[in-house]
């Protein structure tokens, strides 16, 4: 089975002052403190025990733990499963901690926790981009 996910690219050409960032938009939260230009330096693979968090549309932000690696839902596989609060609208959202980016939501199951997301890895690799490493 492949890794899919939900995420996509925009390309902007020659917009005066805008420019990409490797940034996070972190809220308050039991985990957190809001920090709405939060700097992502690294990119990681998720191990099971590790915590995890993300910033989503529907949930804002909210952080669990990684329960699973090499997981699949439906026909898509090589997934990370966290126990962290996510919602429709929430897709694509940044999975992060320390800095470092693990992966992009896809989904999961009603009631949460159960939240799947591809690696940044696989994000990186399709849309043939890097992580920005920012000083």
């Amino acid at each position: 089975m492949g890794a899919f996910g939900d995420f996509g690219i925009i390309r902007v050409n020659n917009e005066p002052g805008w420019a990409a960032r490797a940034w996070a938009i972190v809220l308050n939260g039991p985990w957190t403190t809001q920090n709405l230009g939060y700097k992502i330096s690294a990119e990681g693979s998720s191990v099971v025990g590790m915590p995890i968090c993300k910033t989503g549309a529907a949930t804002d932000t909210s952080c669990g733990f990684v329960t699973e690696v090499g997981a699949s839902s439906g026909a898509i596989g090589n997934l990370g499963v966290a126990g962290l609060e996510a919602l429709p609208g929430d897709s694509g959202a940044p999975l992060f901690k320390a800095n470092t980016a693990y992966g992009l939501l896809m989904g999961g199951t009603a009631p949460y926790p159960t939240t799947y997301y591809s690696s940044v890895n696989a994000a990186e690799a399709i849309l043939n981009v890097e992580i920005s490493n920012e000083s």
